[in-house]
């Protein structure tokens, strides 16, 4: 994933009722919904490169005082519900230990007997998914149905959507919408802009339409950024809300010009796809500015291959894509060490290609490895070069691929390769042409060699066993030669 943008909009954050009211689009929702419910959640398919822990915060568990409770025991309560979730965090999202989906639900389950609707939420997400409990979409809905009796916001939320999904419990649209306008009065955003659109499509009521604008406007002056990027999210996915780009940028701006990376990001995403690419990479680098790795990747890509309206731009290339080289893929590490090995001389810096190049190949399989190695070695879609392509084939040998130990060989065979080594190379192919069927080019590239070796050379490479040859290339430094 990768992120977020600086941009103008299709009508701004300050448009006037009818015209947003006029934006409206006739396209049902198609996708299964995914958004989540929950308080502040962002929606789904986060950018990938934010934790998910880190955008859950475990705050004060919600709870209400029980009959005969005081708030001595109102308050020992929600320290021990608060331990609970955050012990459930820990082990859902494997902080420092293995992922256990079961004993999160455990967990999660202890602080929903203790009465918290959050913990609740979160079991009964755990039963619809069928992850760390057995599924159970009746489960889901009862945990869901008793949290949102606790006058729960994102839970009354789900409960609507329960009901007009039919999730564990027979669909009923009036039931739903009643629900999700229970959550939208008591402050859920999501669900605040559900009931204002659903209000704004009634055109034959202008109370109605007035009261739903009235919920739109509150959300766009009070929801966090968060909860403005899931709602431009949804309208963009068509996720609860009817599916509409225009609306989708609307939202994204807001997000955006609330801080939010995940908008500036995904507004980038709806600029890009509209193919307004000065705009969308304007969000992109903002995001990137943000410290959002998947947008760091995004930006370099663009400037690295260009655009429409947008000019090549290696040193910006190989800056962003250095910082987001943890999360690039295997393409961008070796894309990135070919240009600092032999791109433009202000990103050259070899030091820099022999780390990437290190990160490429403990990624890397011995297959892909011995692919790319023929790719730079002979040019094929790539600018040629012998020192990546020697490398990869070294990588390969000593990753276990004894089948391409010849082809290695010939490889340092190569004369006007700086990196070639002759003696090991003849040490090597000599065994190889010895095997019956050896390929006609590895009994060329021997002959060759033998007829330009200096008789030091030669002598040192008949008396150096082809085994021990191979043994030594096995521990040898994968390195980029450098003069």
């Amino acid at each position: 994933m990768v992120y977020r943008l600086v941009c103008s909009l299709v009508y701004g954050i300050c448009i006037a009722s009818s015209s947003y009211a006029a934006a409206q689009s006739s396209e049902t929702v198609k996708e299964e919904p995914a958004v989540q419910t929950e308080e502040k959640t962002e929606a789904a398919n986060p950018a990938p490169t934010q934790k998910a822990s880190a955008e859950k915060e475990v705050k004060s568990a919600e709870t209400v005082l029980e009959p005969r409770e005081s708030e001595e025991q109102l308050l020992a309560r929600q320290k021990k519900i608060k331990e609970l979730i955050e012990q459930a965090e820990v082990q859902l999202y494997g902080e420092g230990v293995p992922v256990d989906l079961s004993k999160a639900a455990v967990l999660y389950g202890q602080a929903a007997d203790l009465g918290s609707p959050k913990a609740m939420m979160r079991l009964s997400a755990l039963y619809r998914k069928g992850t760390g409990v057995e599924l159970s979409q009746e489960k889901a809905f009862e945990l869901i149905q008793k949290a949102a009796s606790l006058d729960y916001a994102p839970a009354q939320a789900a409960l609507g959507i329960s009901y007009l999904e039919g999730r564990g419990v027979e669909k009923d649209e009036n039931l739903g919408y009643d629900w999700i306008r229970k959550a939208a009065e008591n402050g859920h955003a999501l669900s605040r802009v559900m009931t204002g659109e659903r209000l704004l499509s009634q055109a034959d009521n202008e109370q109605s339409k007035q009261t739903g604008q009235e919920y739109i406007d509150s959300i766009l002056q009070n929801a966090s950024p968060q909860e403005l990027y899931t709602i431009s999210y949804s309208f963009g996915h068509g996720l609860r809300l009817t599916k509409n780009p225009e609306k989708a940028r609307y939202w994204a701006k807001a997000a955006a010009d609330k801080g939010s990376v995940n908008g500036t990001y995904y507004l980038g995403e709806l600029y890009w796809n509209a193919k307004e690419v000065p705009e969308a990479l304007k969000c992109f680098e903002k995001a990137a500015e943000m410290g959002l790795t998947a947008a760091e990747l995004q930006t370099g890509r663009i400037y690295l291959y260009g655009a429409e309206g947008v000019a090549k731009n290696p040193a910006k290339a190989v800056y962003w894509m250095k910082k987001a080289a943890p999360i690039a893929s295997n393409e961008d590490l070796l894309t990135l060490v070919g240009l600092e090995l032999s791109g433009p001389r202000a990103v050259k810096n070899h030091e820099d290609a022999q780390k990437y190049l290190d990160m490429y190949i403990a990624r890397a399989k011995p297959e892909e490895l011995e692919e790319n190695a023929e790719k730079y070695w002979n040019g094929v879609g790539v600018r040629k070069n012998f020192d990546i392509g020697g490398a990869l084939a070294l990588a390969a040998v000593q990753k276990g691929n004894k089948a391409n130990v010849c082809s290695y060989a010939m490889k340092l065979a190569t004369p006007n390769w700086f990196g070639g080594d002759p003696v090991t190379a003849y040490a090597i192919l000599n065994d190889c042409v010895l095997q019956k069927g050896a390929p006609e080019e590895e009994v060329k590239a021997f002959e060759a060699l033998e007829k330009r070796m200096s008789a030091e050379d030669l002598r040192k490479a008949q008396n150096l066993n082809g085994e021990d040859a191979i043994e030594a290339i096995k521990i040898r430094r994968v390195y980029l030669t450098s003069k």
